[in-house]
């Protein structure tokens, strides 16, 4: 083995800019978002971007935004240039997308590129030829206002970095995703995308609803619009209906700043807001623009600056999760109208028939929550981190409620949630099962799982299984909300033994654990001692449960995990099954307790409660209405 050479080397600029460019530059995916950022940092109101071969053979980005002076642009290509910062205290409130002074010269360093800029004041513009990193020509030339830089053969001179690339159809995909992002976070520029000749997107600047329509088309009825704002936080945007999931996470984009990025904390956030309305392994897309003050964020956590981190991430993630549960409760009622134009064969019966309904949940009035200006529950959350105790700072529900605004202060109180109160126009599409005269009839059952029921013009199925779920589901949940779940001791106590680890994690979770009804207690050197179960539970494995417990000790316990998925399971399994043989008395009973429920109408693993079709959508399939 040869010894290190102990002497202090100063790397030669080709060096440096190389390792630069492994953090900047991973592949074409990079190159296209530093240059385009550039672009808007640069003003640009239209920009294009064209690649050939997945971006490793050309990404080409044009815009019209101020340009760079002759005089500046060779120093674009130095180490640590930039435009956007001057001091260390401009680190502290970064408003900028680029601004480390690194991606130009790690790109110029791995790659051949040409950048022609002209300012408005120039007759001419000016160009600058890098090839690996070095100048190999500079000249005045004719150009439009703006910039364009091209980049070919990327790692061309590298080739232990290209062959990690992956094929070119794998690296226009990840791009084209990248691109779907950067235009829906910056609706008012204009775009244009084109690949290996083909335009696939073109949009014209005209704000968000434009912006989605040019990416979703008609897809983009499948969306909600949602907003709320307090004092120093702003939150809008546009989320799926539970009918347009997705196997993956990659319709979900976070625009914080104006700023494409990425934050586990405000993910998981959504991902509990939309629990109760999607089916496992679904994933909703969603577009959210959160505007936040630039000292309460820091963007310099990674090179390629798609992470942030929060001063104090709860406020935004109790905001981000309120509106959503909130927006999605309200739309779960209109979920499952049938457009009157569609033939039953044809028509998909969870189609949203309204483009883009907003449910607002703004605070216009709203008091101060810790150092970020938002207000305590606007629901009350089922879901732990949500639910902090003792926060001097928070206020009461009342106080809450008082602040709204006169149009949406008629709130509606579900099972201890509170949302707005619909409009007229809502009104006509939200389905509740009325006592008042005419009232509801009992038509009859089919394949004794749905329940067919006429009310005034419209008739619905209801599956029995799903609404007695739904119901039992809530019930406990409330309990548990409400601090008053019923508890059965167990004849004989439940004694079990557990390693170390598992032994700490038990410990650390005795208190989240006992309210929710499951008494454990240590009964020795790791061993414990189960004496209670929520009555609903009483009939659950108990081995089945303290594995499933301890299925993974990495992560704290919270009722939205593994308890509530425990929960929801319990709840099937109690019950109306598909295939009962209801009474009619059975059948009134259930519909009774759903009136009294008034809750979402989707069980607890995602799946429809009731569909519904108007007298007029029926007729129109006997050809009585043309």
């Amino acid at each position: 083995m040869t010894a290190l050479n102990s002497k202090i080397n100063l790397l030669d600029a080709s060096v440096f800019n190389r390792i630069a460019a492994g953090e900047v530059v991973e592949s074409p995916y990079s190159v296209v978002k530093e240059l385009v950022e550039n672009s808007i940092d640069a003003g640009a109101t239209e920009i294009t971007i064209k690649i050939k071969g997945g971006g490793i053979d050309l990404v080409a980005v044009e815009d019209n935004g101020f340009g760079i002076s002759k005089e500046d642009l060779p120093k674009a290509f130095l180490p640590h240039a930039t435009s956007k910062i001057k001091s260390l205290d401009d680190l502290n409130a970064i408003g900028s997308l680029g601004f480390r002074g690194e991606a130009l010269p790690s790109i110029a360093s791995v790659a051949e590129v040409t950048m022609v800029s002209r300012q408005k004041n120039d007759k001419l513009g000016h160009c600058v030829v890098y090839k690996n990193g070095k100048l190999t020509a500079q000249n005045e030339i004719g150009a439009n206002v703006g910039t364009s830089v091209s980049v070919k053969n990327l790692f061309e001179n590298i080739p232990a970095r290209k062959k990690f690339l992956k094929k070119p159809s794998s690296e226009t995909s990840r791009i084209t995703d990248l691109v779907k992002k950067l235009i829906k976070a910056n609706p008012t520029i204009a775009f244009n995308y084109i690949v290996d000749e083909a335009v696939i997107y073109r949009t014209d600047g005209k704000g968000a609803d434009s912006a989605i329509y040019a990416i979703y088309g008609e897809k983009s009825e499948e969306f909600v619009a949602i907003s709320s704002v307090t004092p120093v936080i702003t939150l809008k945007g546009y989320i799926s209906l539970p009918s347009f999931s997705k196997h993956n996470r990659k319709e979900q984009t976070l625009i914080i700043n104006n700023r494409v990025v990425e934050n586990e904390e405000l993910s998981y956030s959504v991902f509990l807001a939309y629990k109760d309305f999607l089916l496992p392994r679904k994933f909703p897309a969603y577009i959210l623009y959160l505007n936040i003050p630039y000292d309460l964020i820091d963007v310099n956590v990674h090179p390629n600056k798609m992470l942030v981190k929060f001063v104090d991430s709860k406020p935004v993630k109790k905001m981000i999760y309120n509106t959503i549960h909130s927006a999605l409760a309200a739309a779960s009622r209109n979920i499952f109208m049938i457009n009157d134009n569609e033939s039953i064969f044809e028509s998909n019966l969870f189609e949203q028939t309204e483009k883009f309904v907003p449910v607002q949940t703004e605070l216009q009035k709203a008091k101060p929550y810790n150092d970020l200006g938002y207000s305590a529950n606007i629901i009350d959350s089922d879901v732990e981190f949500l639910r902090e105790e003792n926060i001097s700072q928070a206020i009461s529900r009342q106080e809450v409620m008082d602040s709204f605004s006169a149009d949406i202060h008629n709130l509606h109180m579900d099972e201890g949630r509170s949302m707005p109160a619909p409009t007229d126009k809502e009104h006509s599409q939200i389905y509740r099962i009325d006592t008042s005269p005419p009232p509801a009839t009992i038509i009859g059952k089919l394949f004794n799982t749905y329940l067919i029921i006429q009310h005034n013009d419209e008739v619905l199925f209801i599956d029995q299984h799903a609404a007695h779920e739904r119901i039992l589901y809530d019930k406990y949940i409330a309990a548990i909300d409400n601090k008053t779940v019923a508890i059965q001791d167990l004849l004989i106590p439940h004694i079990f033994s557990v390693h170390h680890d598992e032994s700490e994690y038990l410990n650390q979770n005795i208190d989240t654990i006992k309210p929710l009804g499951f008494h454990i207690e240590s009964f020795g050197k790791n061993t414990f001692r189960l004496s209670a179960v929520p009555s609903v539970c009483e009939r659950i494995k108990l081995e089945e449960f303290i594995t499933e417990l301890l299925s993974d000790t990495q992560r704290k316990i919270k009722k939205s995990d593994f308890l509530k998925e425990k929960i929801a399971q319990l709840a099937c399994k109690a019950a109306i099954k598909g295939g009962d043989d209801l009474s009619n008395s059975d059948i009134e009973s259930l519909l009774s307790q759903m009136q009294a429920h008034q809750g979402v109408f989707l069980c607890p693993h995602g799946r429809p409660i009731i569909v519904k079709f108007s007298k007029t959508q029926i007729e129109k399939w006997f050809k009585r209405i043309v």
